[in-house]
């Protein structure tokens, strides 16, 4: 009988280490899915972070095409308003020589 006891407190004594190592290993994975739950939260911040800012790079680059467009019509305006400014000057120009042409040979 006391061999019997005996061969039964190692097995207890194993069974409690075992069980011990049980509760360590089951709050050791509480915290590391807590962990993971934080992260997942994180990344999914993170993707909403992300999508906001592709958008409002796309407004953006669509402003900056309408922009693009404004600014290339107005240059072009511009160019236009230049020659149509050198073509009266000379026109100007022409009629003040012709005017004085013709006081100077009246006289």
């Amino acid at each position: 009988m006391m061999n019997i006891v005996a061969d039964r407190v190692p097995e207890t004594q194993y069974l409690r280490a075992v069980l011990f190592s049980l509760r360590i290993g089951t709050s050791d994975f509480v915290y590391l899915e807590q962990i993971g739950q934080e992260m997942l939260e994180n990344l999914s911040q993170d993707r909403e972070k992300i999508q906001r800012s592709r958008e409002r790079l796309r407004e953006t680059d669509a402003n900056l095409g309408k922009s693009s467009r404004i600014l290339t019509g107005m240059l072009r305006r511009i160019i236009q308003n230049r020659i149509l400014i050198v073509i009266l000057a000379i026109i100007i120009f022409f009629t003040i020589l012709m005017a004085i042409y013709f006081s100077v040979k009246r006289h």
